[in-house]
């Protein structure tokens, strides 16, 4: 089971902390060698701007990718490009969303399944209290109870003669 399926929704779409992303991205840089050593700030400026928009979750999700190897059109050489780490952050963050309509999707199922249970429950209830009190009742009680029921059904045939 992934990670991600543990952390709330509301964590899961809340845009980073400028710490969550600094850190992000220093372990990016760590990891990889960069021919722009010199002026990481702008690197992770650069970076900011493409992932601009994402969640956290998404972010930090893309960028284990790469640290993790799984992005296939990736070197593991160098430092990937913004526009390949946006691309996996993207990825990230479909999935998440994909994930939580599912999860949404399953809470309705399983809400209406419950209401459907109850309704069979209550159901059952009320024709085994109709039995219960059906089987109080003597057999002239009951019969007088039924010519009462009837009773109340409009008669088709009274009123007509058969002349």
């Amino acid at each position: 089971m992934s990670q991600l399926a543990l952390i709330p929704k509301q964590d899961l779409l809340r845009l980073p902390e400028p710490e969550e992303f600094k850190a992000d991205m220093d372990m990016l840089l760590a990891a990889f060698p960069s021919q722009q050593r010199e002026n990481p700030h702008q690197v992770i400026a650069t970076y900011m701007l493409a992932l601009e928009g994402y969640s956290a979750a998404a972010i930090h999700a893309g960028i284990m990718k790469f640290i993790h190897g799984e992005w296939p059109a990736h070197d593991a050489v160098w430092l990937p490009s913004c526009a390949m780490v946006s691309r996996a952050v993207k990825a990230e963050a479909d999935a998440i969303q994909k994930r939580i309509e599912a999860a949404e999707g399953q809470a309705f199922l399983d809400r209406r399944r419950a209401r459907e249970k109850a309704k069979k429950e209550a159901e059952a209830r009320h024709a085994k209290q109709l039995e219960f009190e059906h089987a109080k009742r003597t057999p002239e009680e009951r019969a007088a109870w039924v010519a009462k029921v009837r009773g109340l059904l409009p008669r088709v045939t009274e009123g007509l003669s058969d002349d």
